[in-house]
C-alpha cells in the first residue's frame, strides 16, 4: 500500500475518460479524453491522505479541478494518482453519479 505524505492525497479515478457514459435520461456520451468536452473536473476516491491534510478523509469522494492530478502509477494492480489539496473543488461522503 502506498502512503501519502504531508499535504498530498493519493486517489483512484472513478471513471475511465475513454469509456462511454450514459446520462440519467439514457443518452450515450462517447469518451471525451483529449477533447474539449473532456476539459472538466473529475471525481476521485481517496486511498491515502497526508497527515497535514485537513477536512479530507480516506475513502471520501473528491471533485478535482481539470488536469490537477499526476499522470498516475500502478500500485498493487491499480492505477492511482497524486493530488494537491488546493486542486479539490468539493467532497462527498456518497459515491457520485458520473
Amino acid at each position: 500500500m502506498i502512503k501519502a505524505l504531508k499535504t498530498k492525497i493519493i486517489a483512484r479515478l472513478l471513471e475511465d475518460p475513454k469509456a462511454e457514459r450514459k446520462t440519467a435520461g439514457g443518452v450515450i456520451l462517447t469518451g471525451d479524453d483529449a477533447t474539449e468536452a473532456g476539459i472538466r473536473a473529475r471525481w476521485f476516491q481517496t486511498i491515502s491522505v497526508g497527515e497535514e491534510v485537513q477536512d479530507i478523509e480516506e475513502n471520501q469522494y473528491i471533485l478535482v479541478d481539470h488536469g490537477r492530478w499526476t499522470r498516475g502509477i500502478e500500485v498493487d494492480g491499480e492505477k492511482v494518482f497524486g493530488i494537491d489539496v488546493d486542486a479539490i473543488l468539493g467532497t462527498s461522503e456518497d459515491r457520485p453519479t458520473i
